[in-house]
C-alpha cells in the first residue's frame, strides 16, 4: 500500500511536469493528446513550447515504463528545457543531437566505469512549426512525423540512432523542411499503440492500421479523431493487458 500510495503521488508531480493543454490549442485550436501509461507513470512523455516564431513539439518513448520509465521522461523533460529554451538551436535535428549528448553526459554513459549495458535513452520525434513562414522542422530518433493532405498520408522516416544509450561517431541525425499548407494534419506517437496486441487473431495493431484509422478520420475534428482513435485503440485491445505506454498526438495547420 506504502508502495501504491507513493507511486500513485508520484503520477500528480509527473502530470504536473507535463505542459498544459492550453498551451497547445492556444497555438492549434485544432490539437489532441492521447495520452494513456501503463502503469500510473509514464516513461512516453509530450513537451512543447513556443520559441521565437517556433512552436516546438516533442513525442518521446524513453526506455522502460513505469517507475524507470517516468524517471527517464524527468530527465527528458529537464534537459529539453535546457537545450530548446535556453539554448540557440537552429534546427530539430541540431537539438536532437544536443539532447543525445546530454543524456549520454548525464547517465554518464561514456565514462568507464558505468556498467557497459547502461542502455537508457529515449526514441523521439521533434518537430518545429513556423506558422508565419508555414514550414515545418522534422527530426526523428526512431519515431516518424505523419503528414495528412489531400486525404493521403506522407510519412516522414525518422534517424535509426536513439537518444542516449550508446556512444559512437557513427550516430547523426539529419532532418526535414518541410512546407506546410494550412489544413495539414500533423501525428506524432510512440509504438505504444502500433505494438499493442488485440484484434480477432491477437496480432499486433501496426503503423499499416494506424495510418488506415487516421485516413478514415481525417475530415473529423481533432477531437472527434481523438475519441475514436481511444475507442478503436481499447476494442482492439480487448481483454489483453496494455503492454506499453501510449501516446499519439495530432495537431492541425490553422
Amino acid at each position: 500500500k506504502d508502495v501504491m500510495d507513493s507511486i500513485k503521488y508520484a503520477q500528480h508531480i509527473q502530470t504536473a511536469i507535463l505542459p498544459p493543454l492550453e498551451k497547445l490549442k492556444a497555438e492549434f485550436a485544432e490539437s489532441f493528446i492521447f495520452y494513456q501509461p501503463r502503469d500510473i507513470v509514464s516513461g512516453d512523455f509530450y513537451w512543447y513550447d513556443k520559441v521565437g516564431d517556433f512552436f516546438i513539439i516533442t513525442c518521446a518513448d524513453c526506455t522502460g515504463h513505469g517507475v524507470p520509465g517516468a524517471f527517464m521522461s524527468l530527465i527528458g523533460t529537464t534537459l529539453l528545457n535546457k537545450i530548446v529554451e535556453k539554448d540557440e538551436i537552429e534546427s530539430a535535428e541540431s537539438a536532437l543531437a544536443a539532447l543525445d549528448r546530454e543524456v549520454i553526459k548525464t547517465l554518464r554513459q561514456n565514462h568507464d566505469l558505468v556498467e557497459k549495458n547502461n542502455a537508457d535513452g529515449m526514441d523521439l520525434a521533434l518537430i518545429a512549426v513556423n506558422l508565419k513562414e508555414k514550414i515545418c522542422h522534422y527530426s526523428g530518433a526512431y519515431r516518424p512525423l505523419y503528414l495528412i493532405r489531400n486525404n493521403e498520408v506522407i510519412v516522414y522516416n525518422s534517424n535509426r540512432n536513439s537518444i542516449g544509450g550508446s556512444v559512437t561517431d557513427e550516430k547523426k541525425f539529419t532532418g526535414e523542411h518541410i512546407d506546410i499548407k494550412s489544413g495539414d494534419q500533423l501525428y506524432l506517437f510512440t509504438d505504444g499503440v502500433t505494438d499493442q496486441f488485440g484484434g480477432e487473431k491477437n496480432k499486433k495493431f501496426k503503423r499499416e492500421r494506424l495510418k488506415n484509422l487516421l485516413l478514415k478520420y481525417c475530415e473529423e475534428s481533432m477531437e472527434v479523431q481523438h475519441q475514436k482513435i481511444k475507442e478503436s485503440f481499447i476494442s482492439w485491445k480487448g481483454d489483453n493487458e496494455q503492454i506499453d505506454d501510449v501516446l499519439l498526438m495530432g495537431i492541425q495547420i490553422p
